[in-house]
């Protein structure tokens, strides 16, 4: 009795070498200062989502903390004023942390949660595309991950957050 086999078809043999794509990062953390923005991250993508047009940086008088939108930017003296908002940050990858002990120094924990965030400042009527590719620009300072934004028909910018240099098996 003679043994057959049957060379596997070429879809199903693995490959080795390694792998361009990114893996999605799981997003941590958004801090959104900017009043004239919203932002949620989708569960499911893992995307940030940006709606609205920003503010940027407001002043209003402590004194009068209901005050419209109109009265705040009137403000008669500076010294009477305050400035809050403008700004918008992001931390991803926070599961990935390792646990730092006591022997260890804080400097390397605060390098790496530098590493796994971004922050900018946003500008008065900023469109949710603009502010999406700034916090992108931002990320991708890391050469680790590289972040990509897209423009959706509703006037939303998604961010999406991804690792590169990943390996397939």
């Amino acid at each position: 009795m003679t043994v057959t086999r049957r060379p596997r078809p070429a879809s199903r043999a693995r490959s080795k070498a390694p792998s361009t794509r990114t893996a999605i990062v799981k997003l941590s953390d958004v801090k959104c200062g900017d009043t004239g923005l919203s932002t949620k991250i989708t569960v499911k993508t893992q995307a940030l989502v940006i709606s609205g047009t920003a503010r940027g940086v407001e002043t209003r008088d402590p004194t009068a903390r209901n005050a419209s939108f109109e009265e705040r930017q009137r403000t008669p003296e500076y010294y009477k004023t305050e400035q809050f908002g403008g700004g918008l940050s992001l931390s991803f990858d926070r599961d990935k942390m390792p646990d730092f002990d006591s022997s260890r120094s804080y400097v390397e924990k605060n390098r790496w949660l530098t590493a796994h965030s971004a922050s900018i400042n946003t500008r008065i009527g900023q469109t949710p595309k603009q502010v999406a590719e700034a916090l992108a620009m931002r990320v991708n300072e890391n050469e680790e991950y590289r972040a990509t934004v897209k423009a959706n028909p509703n006037g939303t910018a998604s961010v999406t957050i991804g690792r590169t240099r990943v390996r397939v098996r």
